[in-house]
């Protein structure tokens, strides 16, 4: 956690803070493969934007509406979706191909919410059935929301940059 932090406070770039907590949430949780997906404010459409551990698919062809997709209902719901066994769920045609792709079994996904807004979600995979504790995944939704605070002080740092220059 303190790896987290250290990266959470000492940057203002985004794709550091991307990439120290794909690597951190891949080592501390002892998952394959996870990512952060973009709220486009303009189209309502969420983005792969970084990821980590993916063996053959590139996620950034993969657009979700709010509500399609388990990270667009994770982001409609405002609430952390877990799939223990992804073949026990009804298929959703546009994320499950990639899914499939991947050989991911157990799936979760985390809704960045800060200020009241959900922005990015995060999203871990597994090639094997994740038996998780209810501090697991309370320790998830914590990284989740330090994640999002660091996202949204980095954009308020660039943005304050934008109108000093303008």
């Amino acid at each position: 956690m303190h790896n987290i932090d250290v990266a959470i406070s000492g940057s203002l770039d985004l794709n550091v803070i991307f990439k120290v907590i794909l690597e951190e949430v891949t080592r501390m949780f002892s998952v394959d493969a996870a990512a952060i997906l973009r709220l486009d404010p303009y189209t309502g459409v969420l983005k792969y934007e970084k990821w980590r551990g993916f063996r053959i698919s590139n996620p950034s062809k993969v657009n979700l509406n709010i509500g399609e997709g388990l990270a667009g209902v994770a982001a409609m719901e405002r609430k952390t979706i877990q799939v223990a066994k992804l073949c026990e769920i009804e298929w959703d045609f546009i994320q499950f191909p990639f899914l499939i792709k991947e050989d991911a079994i157990s799936y979760y996904a985390v809704p960045l919410i800060n200020k009241g807004r959900v922005e990015e979600v995060l999203e871990i995979f597994h090639r094997e059935s994740l038996d998780v504790s209810k501090e697991w995944l309370d320790f998830l939704e914590t990284l989740g929301g330090q994640t999002a605070l660091a996202i949204d002080r980095a954009e308020m740092v660039h943005q304050c940059k934008i109108q000093i220059i303008n």
